[in-house]
């Protein structure tokens, strides 16, 4: 097999995000590409090497993220296979992989695929944009949003979710992580994050993102 993205190595057999489908027979959710996906795309292949080099989402000296991610996978280990969405060079679906839980992930950048299967070769990684992917209805015990879905455009943001959440199993969870400033504009960016899950019978996807920010960090 061949890769679509040129200096990104084709994916092994088991480098593919198998059992977790990302592509529905039937599917309703249709969303419009937001216009900048091909220039976010560029900026994050540019970045992706520093990225790593630089160890950015290194997950041991924030204990509190770590906690966050313990609890998301207490809660659907068990429940189905877990979509890592925006995943980056991968350190979040290997953490959550040493946890015992089936996880996928799926950037936009190719570059960022290229260091994640290099780095965590235990786990399927995918380029895909979390704008063009249809995961069937209640196919996931889980989907992850960690620090990713920034960038989407305010009108796409509640489709996602709403696309998402459709894709979750009763009992899955949907866990996603941003800056307060997101939510609040004005503040620091670095100043609290949000967090926010919800579950498949109950997410509305309009009220995530006035989601109350966690206690700031000093």
């Amino acid at each position: 097999m061949k890769s679509t993205h040129p200096g990104l190595p084709a994916p092994t057999p088991n480098s593919r995000c198998r059992p977790i489908p990302l592509a529905s027979s039937a599917v309703t959710d249709t969303i419009d590409p937001p216009a900048d996906l091909d220039a976010v795309r560029a900026s994050y292949d540019a970045v992706a090497d520093n990225y790593v080099a630089m160890g950015m989402g290194d997950l041991g000296p924030t204990p509190w993220v770590r906690a966050a991610l313990d609890a998301f996978a207490e809660q659907v280990r068990g429940v189905g296979p877990v979509l890592d969405a925006g995943c980056g060079p991968g350190t979040t679906s290997a953490y959550l992989h040493a946890l015992g839980l089936e996880v996928c992930g799926i950037d936009l950048s190719p570059r960022m695929i290229k260091h994640a299967r290099e780095l965590h070769p235990q786990v399927p990684f995918e380029v895909e944009s979390v704008t063009e992917i249809a995961p069937p209805v209640e196919s996931l015990g889980g989907v992850l949003g960690w620090w990713s879905w920034f960038n989407l455009p305010r009108a796409v943001l509640p489709q996602v979710i709403a696309k998402m959440a459709r894709a979750l199993r009763p009992g899955g969870q949907l866990l996603s992580a941003r800056t307060a400033a997101m939510a609040t504009f004005g503040a620091p960016a670095d100043t609290a994050t949000s967090l926010c899950s919800g579950r498949r019978t109950s997410i509305n996807p309009s009220s995530w993102p006035r989601c109350s920010p966690a206690p700031a960090s000093r």
